[in-house]
């Protein structure tokens, strides 16, 4: 299953932890967001990619913002 979902600054996103697990929902309410399950050694993959991610996204002058891609992985 394949799935895209765009998610702005103004995007509410929380997390519940519950035994080895964290849940992640992003949106507001139960009835319109994306919520993810994930376990401590997939949300230190998450973390790992984002935080690469940003560093990237942060070290382009802006004018070459969205230029190329770039894939990172974990």
């Amino acid at each position: 299953m394949d799935s895209f979902v765009n998610i702005e600054d103004r995007c509410e996103i929380t997390c519940d932890v519950t035994g080895d697990e964290v849940q992640l929902r992003f949106g507001g309410s139960y009835a319109c967001g994306l919520e993810m399950v994930v376990t401590e050694d997939a949300l230190e993959k998450i973390v790992k990619v984002g935080a690469a991610a940003l560093e990237r996204l942060r070290a382009k002058p802006e004018n070459e913002a969205g230029a190329e891609r770039e894939v990172i992985s974990a």
